[in-house]
């Protein structure tokens, strides 16, 4: 069977050694170069191999970059400190779904809550007891309205 695939491969010639050069990204095979060694002791061969290397390494790069770009535009739009969309991030999804919305004849609803009393705790209890309940709050509010989209907008501010 091999050997079927080899002389389908390459032509019968009078060489006799084959150089096989993996080509490979990240330990993936993805597929090989096959040369006589004719054509391998040429300098064109190991140009073209150092093309197609550089040409893996930007696929790669490219696909880092989009990554990096997501990660962005999710920090970009999340509160650090209860992980709901922060103002940014939810006006961008509101202005995204609002017309297939109104294309499906439903009507947008807005909810605003204010965590009553957090200046208080802040005051009275520190900073950190005063994330905490904010914390819960948007834990509480993620839950109960889990098919929404739930931001924090500001202190104890939330919108949904």
């Amino acid at each position: 069977m091999q050997d079927a695939f080899c002389d389908k491969l390459l032509p019968k010639t009078h060489h006799k050694s084959l150089l096989v050069y993996p080509i490979t990204l990240h330990h993936q095979t993805f597929g090989y170069m096959i040369a006589d060694s004719g054509t391998a002791r040429k300098k064109t061969f190991p140009a073209f191999r150092g093309e197609v290397a550089n040409a893996l390494n930007r696929i790669d790069m490219f696909e880092q970059i989009k990554a990096y770009n997501k990660q962005l535009a999710d920090i970009a739009s999340s509160d650090v400190m209860t992980g709901l969309l922060n103002r940014r991030g939810f006006f961008a999804v509101i202005h995204q779904n609002y017309d297939k919305h109104i294309k499906n004849k439903k009507t947008p609803e807005i909810i605003y809550s204010d965590v009553n009393g957090l200046k208080m705790v802040n005051d009275s209890f520190g900073h950190a007891v005063g994330d905490e309940l904010s914390i819960d709050a948007a834990r509480i509010l993620k839950s109960v309205f889990s098919e929404d989209y739930v931001a924090r907008i500001g202190g104890d501010e939330f919108i949904i």
